[in-house]
């Protein structure tokens, strides 16, 4: 008999599957927390890790696929179970590099998903290294959310190969990606930058600078859009660009110019 229920987190950017999915898994008897994106995902996992996670793929923020790598990179939690949850094809789940699950449950109509959910999670721990498939007969995946995963793994190509730094922010100023260029510059690894708020990835001597830009470009004010800063005994200019919404700021582009080798004079 097991000395606690099983602990689900339920990872999924949709309101209503985090609501109705959640509430099925709850009467079945599983103790279940919900994030909506990656981001929040990681903050959860590192208060009380779960047993199970039962994951999106195409989400804001972190998508499911870097979500895996993250945890995969962690001794700690390398091995938590999970089931990939998603709406797309296998085969382009297949594509995805890092992502990884002891079962692959198509999305659908809830009974169908409900049952599939509940079979998938019923066998975790049980399998033979080759992922379960459940729902995927006559599946037909969502064109909308196939594109949009070819427009994110297009925009990956482009942030790893770009030679200056790039970050990506939240409307909170949590940083939500970093390009291998960034982590460089900043003399930090990607992982230790995610979900930092902006100002603190910078030397202590540019964080009060940074937070007062960043905070002044939220407010809408004509602030300056740009910052030079000394980071691991190099300069570097950086430029804040706000994304915004209907509702306000949604999140920040920052890029990271090495200065090292030019004039002073033009910083």
């Amino acid at each position: 008999m097991k000395a606690h229920a099983t602990r689900v987190l339920l990872v999924d950017n949709d309101h209503f599957i985090q609501e109705a999915v959640g509430e099925l898994l709850r009467e079945a008897g599983y103790v279940v927390e919900v994030a909506a994106d990656g981001l929040e995902a990681l903050e959860r996992i590192a208060v009380a890790p779960p047993d199970v996670l039962v994951l999106d793929v195409v989400m804001p923020k972190i998508d499911g696929a870097r979500l895996c790598r993250y945890l995969d990179a962690d001794p700690q939690l390398a091995r938590t179970p999970i089931i990939v949850f998603s709406s797309l094809a296998v085969p382009d789940l297949l594509t995805l590099p890092g992502l990884r699950g002891e079962a692959f449950v198509a999305k659908g109509p809830l009974p169908i998903v409900g049952r599939n959910l509940l079979e998938a999670l019923a066998k975790v721990g049980q399998g033979n290294g080759e992922p379960q498939v459940y729902g995927f007969e006559g599946f037909r995946p969502r064109q909308v959310v196939a594109e949009l995963l070819h427009l994110k793994q297009q925009q990956d190509l482009l942030l790893r190969h770009i030679r200056d730094g790039v970050l990506l922010a939240d409307g909170a100023g949590r940083v939500t990606e970093a390009n291998p260029a960034a982590a460089r510059l900043l003399g930090a690894s990607e992982r230790s930058l995610i979900g930092r708020p902006l100002h603190e990835i910078f030397e202590p001597a540019h964080r009060e600078a940074a937070r007062h830009l960043w905070e002044g470009l939220r407010r809408g004010s004509d602030s300056p859009d740009c910052l030079t800063v000394h980071q691991e005994g190099r300069p570097l200019r950086v430029r804040f660009s706000p994304v915004t919404s209907r509702n306000g700021p949604a999140g920040l582009v920052l890029i990271l110019t090495d200065l090292t080798g030019s004039d002073p004079l033009s910083w």
